[in-house]
Formats: C-alpha cells, sequence, structure tokens
C-alpha cells in the first residue's frame, strides 16, 4: 500500500475460529488486527499496518483477553467461596501481589510499566515509613536519630510527568501517522540527555545512554533497585 508493507492475514480458518472463540464478528476482528484508526483535527482516518505492527496488534489482544479471562476465574472462584452472609461483614484482609523488579538481558514496554509500579510502591514506603513518621517524632518532640533515605520522586516524575516524561512521550509518537521506536527514542535522548557526552553517559543520573546503546535505541534508567537497559 503506497510502497509499504501492508499486513493481511492468510489463513482465513484461523481467524474464524478465533473469532468465534472470542465471540465476534469475524470481519471486526480482522480489522482490529490489521488497521487502526487515528484522529486528527476531528477526521478519523484509517492507516493499515505493516506486518511488524500487525504482530504487536495482536500480542496486545492477546495479553488483554488473557487479562479479562483471569479477572473472570477470580470472580467465579470468589463467588463460589462466598458465605450467604459474607456481604454484611465489614472487615476484610486484602493480598496485593504484583510483579518484583525486573531487569533482564532485553527490556521492553513491560518491564518499564513493572518497575515503574514498584518505583511507586517505593515512594509511598518511604512516604509512611520514613517522611509521615519522622514528622510525628518531630510534632511529638521525641528524640530520634534522623535517618537519611534516597527519595525516588525524581524518578518517579522521569516516567510520569506531563509533557516530557517518558509514558507521555511514548503517548505522542504513537499519535503521529509515521510514529516509530526509533523515533521515540530519539525525542527522549534529545529531552533528557546532556549535550556534554560524559555527563550524558554518567550512570548517575536517572537517564542515559551511551554512544552505542544510541546506535540501537536503547536507553537506560536508574532505578531505586539499579539501572535498567531499556529496548526503545
Amino acid at each position: 500500500v503506497n510502497g509499504e508493507e501492508a499486513a493481511s492475514i492468510e489463513q482465513q480458518s484461523t481467524l474464524e475460529y478465533a473469532a468465534e472463540l472470542i465471540g465476534v464478528d469475524q470481519s471486526l476482528l480482522q480489522s482490529a488486527l490489521t488497521q487502526r484508526i487515528m484522529e486528527a483535527r476531528g477526521e478519523r482516518m484509517t492507516l493499515v499496518l505493516s506486518p511488524a505492527r500487525a504482530l504487536d496488534a495482536r500480542d496486545a489482544l492477546s495479553k488483554t483477553i488473557y487479562g479479562a479471562l483471569f479477572l473472570w476465574v477470580v470472580q467465579q472462584v470468589n463467588d463460589n467461596i462466598m458465605w450467604p452472609n459474607d456481604k454484611d461483614k465489614t472487615n476484610s484482609i486484602g493480598v496485593l501481589d504484583i510483579f518484583g523488579f525486573e531487569c533482564f538481558a532485553i527490556n521492553s514496554f513491560e518491564q518499564l510499566c513493572i518497575n515503574f509500579t514498584n518505583e511507586a510502591l517505593q515512594q509511598q514506603f518511604n512516604k509512611f515509613i520514613f517522611k509521615m513518621e519522622q514528622a510525628e517524632y518531630e510534632r511529638e518532640q521525641i528524640e530520634w536519630q534522623f535517618i537519611d533515605f534516597p527519595d525516588n520522586q525524581d524518578c518517579l516524575d522521569l516516567i510520569q510527568s506531563r509533557p516530557n516524561g517518558l509514558l507521555a512521550m511514548l503517548d505522542d509518537e504513537c499519535r503521529l501517522p509515521k510514529g516509530s521506536d526509533r523515533n521515540w527514542a530519539n525525542r527522549l535522548y534529545k529531552e533528557h540527555l546532556s549535550t556534554d557526552k560524559k555527563v550524558a553517559e554518567d550512570e548517575n543520573g536517572r537517564f542515559f545512554a551511551t554512544a552505542i546503546q544510541k546506535s540501537k535505541a536503547i536507553f537506560c534508567v536508574r532505578h531505586f533497585a539499579g539501572k535498567v537497559a531499556y529496548t526503545a
């Protein structure tokens, strides 16, 4: 299409079977896997996905279905083990189970989201255990030795702030007709890296990248648990 590769689904029987299992129209599923709709200035445009982008769309759909199925299974278990009068009780015990900090040979958007979650939890821990408790000691004039602790708020700002945080700039890149991983990485380098090569490659900074990493669209974030190199 216009000199570019366009994704298509060869095995229509497989598509038909998948659509039947999900409970959607076959043509709608095919469109969702091979096209994307973009809105600009009040107009809606349908863009054909490249084979690589179509694979990403397939993987994203699979993860969404898995997540919905997992929640459904949990709900079914809860409904079946609930006592008739459980709804009248006000006391409960909740268990939060999340991914631990991740750092692999190749780290992608999934690891960035997981590590961002851990950064936010670490900040909550710092706030309640250190900041609020020590503020309480000061108000009550209790003698204690001040505990110094690393504050990771700047790392959270790097990832979530607008308009120049990593996630906000990724959102902007996804809205562009020809947005790409490389363009996103280049924009991150321009926004967050110093023009001084020594400073840009300093591993003590929150965001850094060597010349070799930049050539491969890789950037590094120094989290509270350690540095992680992400592939855009």
